[in-house]
């Protein structure tokens, strides 16, 4: 499946965010996003699935996923890194994340 824009938002208030091209050492803190989906982290993972939302996400931000099956039911989850964003001419964002580093997702009741 694409990218759905209305299953990623930010979480909680916010910290101040990152700015592409700070002189600072540390420019800021990284932002958390959270995104929900039906593909899997394979899927997430692949160079430009989020090009939607590079004009949102900073280098080094945490999109939390969470994948669901038909029925709405949470099969796996983890968090995936930005880890370069740039801006073409044409002013589509190249994004790429990092491998999801897995959360369990178990019920043993």
């Amino acid at each position: 499946m694409p990218f759905i824009r209305r299953n990623f938002g930010p979480i909680g208030g916010q910290s101040t965010p990152i700015r592409s091209g700070s002189a600072e050492t540390v420019p800021g803190v990284p932002q958390m996003w959270a995104y929900r989906t039906a593909d899997a982290a394979a899927v997430v993972d692949t160079a430009n699935y989020f090009a939607e939302v590079g004009g949102l996400v900073e280098v080094g931000d945490i999109i939390a996923r969470v994948t669901i099956d038909g029925s709405g039911v949470p099969t796996s989850a983890g968090n995936h890194i930005v880890r370069t964003k740039s801006q073409l001419a044409t002013g589509v964002w190249n994004v790429d994340v990092a491998d999801a580093n897995a959360l369990a997702v178990t019920n043993t009741d």
